[in-house]
């Protein structure tokens, strides 16, 4: 199945074969999506999921409407700005197997959206990864969960965003 990073390199890859000049960066991301799933919702939830990990990645707020802001910033950006940081988003994608402690990173269903400060990881068992970590301002209690080694994470930074108040 395809990943978030894939649906980014494939929306900057489209960019540059079709030499798109005036574009809504969401309808390249959503045709991308439809390539890799051509199913109507897993596509959608793909390509959302990507908008989303683009959207984070130029660090637009967490609950913010990704399309309205990713219109608004293609718009005003020049084409190879745009596919660079598709590019760049999509290397900041990681997934579950690859993460360390010590690293700050985005996931959808941890902290309510907020980034984590990853404290310690550990293999469990097959496709299976525990994770424990805590909020990346350290201010509530470390929780652990144990994950499917290619669940998907944003890369943020190697450490500690803001540390203890």
């Amino acid at each position: 199945m395809a990943t978030t990073a894939d649906v980014l390199r494939r929306a900057a890859d489209l960019i540059e074969k079709y030499e798109l000049d005036q574009f809504d960066v969401v309808h390249v991301i959503r045709q991308a999506a439809a390539e890799h799933t051509p199913f109507g919702l897993v596509a959608y939830k793909l390509a959302d999921a990507a908008a989303r990990a683009l959207a984070q990645h130029l660090r637009y707020g967490v609950d913010s409407n990704p399309a309205r802001e990713l219109k608004r910033w293609s718009q005003i950006r020049t084409t190879s700005e745009i596919v660079a940081e598709l590019r760049s988003a999509a290397d900041a994608a990681v997934v579950a197997a690859d993460i360390r402690a010590r690293q700050v990173v985005l996931a959808p269903e941890w902290n309510d959206g907020q980034p984590v400060r990853i404290t310690q990881v550990h293999r469990v068992h097959g496709d299976r990864v525990a994770v424990r970590y805590q909020d990346a301002r350290c201010r509530k209690p470390a929780r652990a969960e144990v994950v499917a080694v290619g669940m998907e994470l944003t890369l943020i930074s190697g450490g500690c965003i803001g540390g203890a108040r």
